[in-house]
Protein backbone atom coordinates (compact mmCIF):
# COMPACT_ATOMS: atom_id res chain seq x y z
CA UNK A 1 0.00 0.00 0.00
CA UNK A 2 1.67 3.29 -0.64
CA UNK A 3 1.01 6.66 0.91
CA UNK A 4 -0.29 9.48 -0.35
CA UNK A 5 2.12 12.33 -0.87
CA UNK A 6 -0.42 15.23 -1.61
CA UNK A 7 0.09 18.08 0.26
CA UNK A 8 -2.54 19.86 1.71
CA UNK A 9 -2.70 24.07 1.50
CA UNK A 10 -3.28 24.06 5.35
CA UNK A 11 0.10 22.11 5.86
CA UNK A 12 2.27 24.67 3.68
CA UNK A 13 0.40 27.84 5.54
CA UNK A 14 3.36 28.88 8.32
CA UNK A 15 2.31 29.34 11.71
CA UNK A 16 0.26 32.78 12.52
CA UNK A 17 0.04 33.70 8.22
CA UNK A 18 -3.87 33.36 8.44
CA UNK A 19 -3.94 35.80 11.38
CA UNK A 20 -1.79 37.99 9.51
CA UNK A 21 -3.69 37.93 6.70
CA UNK A 22 -6.95 38.73 8.79
CA UNK A 23 -5.15 41.42 10.77
CA UNK A 24 -4.17 42.98 7.40
CA UNK A 25 -7.06 42.72 6.08
CA UNK A 26 -8.75 44.36 8.83
CA UNK A 27 -6.78 46.91 8.79
CA UNK A 28 -6.91 47.56 5.33
CA UNK A 29 -10.66 48.32 5.79
CA UNK A 30 -10.35 50.60 9.44
CA UNK A 31 -7.59 52.72 7.05
CA UNK A 32 -10.28 52.41 4.44
CA UNK A 33 -12.87 53.57 6.60
CA UNK A 34 -11.23 56.16 8.29
CA UNK A 35 -10.39 57.75 4.83
CA UNK A 36 -14.05 57.78 3.61
CA UNK A 37 -15.34 59.15 7.06
CA UNK A 38 -12.22 62.13 6.84
CA UNK A 39 -13.28 62.74 3.66
CA UNK A 40 -17.00 62.40 4.29
CA UNK A 41 -16.29 65.63 6.82
CA UNK A 42 -13.87 67.40 4.81
CA UNK A 43 -16.66 67.19 1.89
CA UNK A 44 -19.48 68.34 4.72
CA UNK A 45 -17.40 70.97 6.21
CA UNK A 46 -16.89 72.56 2.71
CA UNK A 47 -20.69 72.37 2.06
CA UNK A 48 -21.42 74.34 4.88
CA UNK A 49 -19.09 77.23 4.76
CA UNK A 50 -20.00 77.52 1.39
CA UNK A 51 -24.11 77.59 2.39
CA UNK A 52 -22.60 79.76 4.92
CA UNK A 53 -21.48 82.21 2.57
CA UNK A 54 -24.15 82.41 0.43
CA UNK A 55 -26.46 82.83 3.15
CA UNK A 56 -24.20 85.93 4.44
CA UNK A 57 -24.67 87.01 0.70
CA UNK A 58 -28.36 86.83 0.50
CA UNK A 59 -28.40 88.46 4.06
CA UNK A 60 -26.08 91.37 2.28
CA UNK A 61 -28.44 91.59 -0.62
CA UNK A 62 -31.71 91.55 1.52
CA UNK A 63 -30.06 94.67 3.31
CA UNK A 64 -29.07 96.57 0.64
CA UNK A 65 -32.88 95.48 -0.92
CA UNK A 66 -34.41 97.23 2.61
CA UNK A 67 -32.20 100.10 1.50
CA UNK A 68 -33.05 100.60 -1.49
CA UNK A 69 -37.03 99.93 -0.89
CA UNK A 70 -36.47 102.46 2.31
CA UNK A 71 -34.97 105.58 0.25
CA UNK A 72 -37.44 104.67 -2.59
CA UNK A 73 -40.22 104.98 -0.09
CA UNK A 74 -38.87 108.59 1.72
CA UNK A 75 -38.64 109.63 -2.28
CA UNK A 76 -41.99 108.74 -2.55
CA UNK A 77 -43.40 110.52 0.41
CA UNK A 78 -41.36 113.56 -0.55
CA UNK A 79 -42.82 114.06 -4.15
CA UNK A 80 -46.54 113.11 -2.18
CA UNK A 81 -45.93 115.83 0.01
CA UNK A 82 -44.48 118.08 -3.02
CA UNK A 83 -47.51 117.52 -5.04
CA UNK A 84 -50.18 117.95 -2.14
CA UNK A 85 -48.22 121.39 -1.15
CA UNK A 86 -48.45 122.96 -5.01
CA UNK A 87 -51.40 125.46 -5.16
CA UNK A 88 -54.45 124.00 -7.05
CA UNK A 89 -55.28 125.75 -10.00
Amino acid sequence: MALSTSVLPSDQTAPGTRWLAAMTSSKARTVQSQSLSVMTKAGTDKFFAELKAALEHAEGLLHSTTEDLGEARDKAREKLREASAKPKS
